[in-house]
């Protein structure tokens, strides 16, 4: 079965690589890390090795870092001679893990072949390693388990579309979740499809989301960056939008802003290589916006702020009156809405939110949150909501209880870990 599974990589990795060459010639996209990725790193040993093997957290892209940077304070409290090695699939991940883990050393993940995974495991030796929510690479999970390397998934989850395509490969993945000493999932729902999968029910632990557990990043709050948007005005944050989305925000923000010429619209696409796409769709509807990368130099132009850093979204929410967190108003599965909830913000969604099934309907269930089915509906809701900022108010407080009552994720993921340190 790895043979076969490492063919089928194989053979795919040929039919992309035209893919992969056009990006990398036309948009310099997969040269960073190439290297890493390929299992070669610095052959200089960095300090913080010769304290000992390390615990290696991957975490995909930024938001499973942003999961992991709950569980790394108490990890270095408990274990403080301990050295960390964080690893990222994406780019954006890899920059975001650096900055909120900076005294970690931070990689790419080896492309998941036999000679590259064991060349990587020789180089770092990990005593531990934790996969944040749920990428499973069946040739790295095997080769920790020939060198007796424990694996532990933290804050695992499966989406529904995940579910279903993993069960396409049930009888191969159960040996590979054979592999895994230990599974900290999110919720009921996510332990029963580990469990269809073939995971062994004595190792599965439900722990919470560790996003319960995100703290507000300091200095990052209306006050730091009223010079933004003008005194007194009310701010439409629409955090990580697709394609499709920025129409409709725009639509809905146009509509709100005759009756509330005051509000100002944060624009922050999910996909930093859409950019270019939603500057052209600002020009054509006449739309003055600034960059938020050209606010230091000329300050704000109109009413419009596009987004176009990496890492700051999650905080920047702080600022917003309104969150609408896209993905959801076209079917991408929806996106994290625990991090406007951390700042008590009124938050908006649309119907797909398969990803976050779970917590949406727990938002919905205690009004907290509010879902919108398409553009007319968001624009009347956001309308409806200024016009009435006792329900705003009101919408932001119950999900910032929400957040209090559900903390504690990455203490209890901790204790089971601790088996294995």
């Amino acid at each position: 079965m790895y043979l076969l599974y490492s063919l089928a990589l194989f053979f795919l990795a040929i039919a992309y690589l035209p893919i992969f060459l056009f990006q990398a010639i036309k948009t310099g996209k997969h040269y960073k890390g190439l290297m890493e990725r390929l299992g070669y790193y610095s052959p200089a040993t960095p300090a913080w090795l010769e304290k000992g093997r390390p615990i290696w957290i991957h975490a995909v892209s930024v938001g499973e870092v942003m999961a992991a940077s709950t569980l790394v304070p108490l990890l270095k409290d408990r274990y403080p001679g301990l050295p960390l090695l964080i690893s990222t699939v994406t780019e954006t991940g890899n920059r975001v893990a650096r900055e909120r883990i900076p005294d970690a050393l931070v990689i790419f993940f080896p492309l998941d072949w036999r000679c590259i995974v064991e060349r990587c495991l020789e180089r770092f030796r990990p005593r531990l390693f934790l996969l944040i929510e749920t990428e499973i690479w069946p040739n790295f999970l095997h080769a920790c388990s020939k060198k007796d390397i424990p694996v532990a998934i933290i804050n695992g989850r499966l989406s529904r579309n995940s579910f279903r395509n993993y069960r396409l490969v049930r009888p191969f993945l159960r040996r590979v979740l054979a592999q895994i000493s230990l599974f900290c999932v999110q919720g009921e729902e996510d332990a029963q499809r580990f469990l269809e999968l073939g995971a062994p029910a004595e190792r599965v632990r439900i722990t919470g989301n560790l996003k319960f557990d995100l703290q507000d990043k300091p200095g990052y709050g209306r006050e730091s960056w009223e010079d933004w948007f003008p005194r007194g005005s009310s701010v439409l944050i629409a955090g990580s939008t697709h394609k499709g989305e920025e129409e409709a925000v725009l639509e809905a923000f146009l509509y709100v802003e005759k009756e509330f010429p005051n509000l100002c619209l944060l624009l922050a696409p999910r996909h930093p290589e859409r950019l270019v796409e939603v500057e052209a769709l600002l020009a054509r509807r006449g739309i003055v916006y600034t960059k938020r990368t050209e606010l230091p130099f000329k300050g704000m132009q109109g009413k419009v702020i596009l987004l176009d850093t990496v890492g700051e979204l999650a905080s920047l929410y702080g600022i917003g009156t309104l969150i609408f967190v896209g993905g959801s108003l076209v079917p991408r599965g929806g996106h994290n809405i625990l991090e406007p909830a951390l700042f008590g913000k009124p938050i908006l969604f649309g119907p797909y939110m398969e990803n976050f099934a779970e917590i949406a309907s727990l938002f919905l269930s205690q009004g907290a949150a509010l879902q919108v089915r398409n553009e007319g509906e968001l624009a009347d809701m956001v309308l409806a909501l200024l016009r009435s900022p006792e329900r705003a108010a009101a919408l932001g407080k119950a999900a910032g209880d929400i957040m209090a009552a559900h903390r504690g994720a990455a203490s209890r993921a901790l204790e089971f870990i601790e088996e294995y340190l």
